[in-house]
């Protein structure tokens, strides 16, 4: 079954539903200026947070879907940061606001990224892209949604299934 996400009326974060087939769940949404909840057992707030404007985006579907995704993997995953020049290792960056976005390479006008739809994730330890990228495959979320396989990271998203390689 998996791990679920239940929300806490004590911590600095909104749920938005959205009536979407891709986030029927809801979104969850917050800035860190007012705190840096955890999330799942494994992830915080600041993980997924714009490195602009501080604003953290993530569909539950997605955020489930990850958590999952890390309980099987053994080993910690590190979201993607994304800076002006390039995707780096070192925490931080699933939503991108659309400044964010306009200004990182390579990146689309229409990004899942900027819905809190969308992770870029980075295996740790002796885990490889390639097997990062079957076991997202095998979730049921990013399976049925979109994955990209990149030299050094995975993009993951809970919208329709598409295939591709960066």
């Amino acid at each position: 079954m998996g791990f679920k996400f239940v929300p806490d009326k004590n911590q600095p974060y909104r749920i938005f539903s959205l009536g979407a087939t891709f986030a029927p769940e809801g979104v969850i949404v917050g800035n860190l200026r007012d705190g840096d909840p955890q999330l799942t057992p494994h992830f915080k707030a600041h993980e997924f947070a714009c490195p602009d404007c501080k604003v953290y985006k993530i569909a539950i579907r997605t955020l489930e879907g990850l958590e999952n995704v890390r309980v099987r993997a053994g080993v910690p995953l590190e979201v993607a940061k994304t800076t002006l020049t390039s995707v780096v290792n070192s925490g931080g960056s699933g939503y991108r606001c659309w400044r964010h976005n306009a200004e990182t390479p390579h990146s689309s006008s229409h990004s899942k990224h900027m819905m809190g739809y969308a992770v870029d994730v980075h295996p740790t330890g002796t885990l490889t892209v390639a097997e990062l990228y079957k076991l997202m495959d095998s979730e049921p979320v990013f399976h049925g949604g979109g994955l990209g396989l990149y030299k050094d990271f995975v993009h993951g998203d809970s919208w329709a299934k598409r295939r591709w390689q960066g």
